[in-house]
């Protein structure tokens, strides 16, 4: 006679509070990536290209002066290239930095404003009381 096997249940280890809130940390520390949808990069990334590309305006064969004439053209300039190739290497800030810092702006030009604001008034009544009496 054949043994018939007993499944055997297999019991989950719950997780305690300190390891969720290691995997939550974890899984918020990771950073998050914006998806592009390809609608709006494939007609920036062919009009990229048609601008960088190189145009031969005059073909001639070789010749002595063939190299004067048959210079390549492009639209656009090299510094245009140059500096679209920097901006992608700029970490910009996150939306909440860049709220603080303009807070910080505003609230900066608030106080110095007024200070202006006392100096002013202050030297108005100088003038008036000491220089004009």
């Amino acid at each position: 006679m054949a043994r018939i096997k007993k499944p055997s249940l297999r019991v989950k280890k719950q997780e305690t509070v300190r390891q969720r809130a290691e995997k939550q940390l974890a899984k918020s520390a990771q950073p998050r990536r914006k998806k592009v949808t390809t609608a709006t990069t494939k007609p920036i990334k062919g009009a990229f290209k048609i601008l960088t590309k190189e145009f031969h305006p005059i073909k001639i064969s070789k010749g002595k002066h063939a190299e004067l004439l048959t210079s390549k053209v492009t639209f656009m300039p090299s510094f245009i290239k140059e500096s679209y190739a920097e901006l992608k290497l700029v970490k910009w800030p996150t939306f909440r930095q860049a709220m603080s810092s303009t807070f910080a702006v505003i609230a900066f030009s608030v106080v110095i404003a007024l200070f202006v604001q006392l100096l002013g008034y202050g030297f108005d009544k100088l003038l008036k009381e000491v220089v004009l009496k």
